[in-house]
């Protein structure tokens, strides 16, 4: 596996972010943005829905051809996802390995 080929995307939002279409085009999102939904996760005491930002409908998004896991928790929103690299299971796994260490602190 190249690792040049794979590279981080993370959002936020301060507030609950109810489509995921939106969450992972952020301002940039259009009429016709979508996600592929690949299911649920569960990593890190959350459970995270993993979608695929198809470039064909996420032109101009951060995460387009990124494996995303998407979240709700403290009143906030979060995104976090690896371009997509060789194998859709190694892009996959290094999401989870992340989620499983990321720690959210109280401003």
């Amino acid at each position: 596996m190249q690792t040049s080929q794979h590279h981080l995307v993370l959002q936020a939002s301060p507030e609950p972010v109810r489509s995921l279409s939106r969450m992972i085009n952020g301002p940039g999102w259009y009429p016709g943005a979508s996600e592929v939904r690949l299911g649920i996760v569960h990593a890190g005491g959350w459970t995270m829905r993993a979608v695929y930002a198809d470039p064909a409908t996420n032109d101009g998004s951060i995460f387009s051809n990124h494996l995303v896991l998407v979240w709700t928790t403290g009143g906030h929103t979060y995104a976090l996802g690896f371009h997509l690299g060789r194998s859709r299971h190694r892009t996959q796994m290094l999401n989870e390995t992340v989620a499983r260490s990321v720690s959210l602190v109280p401003p």
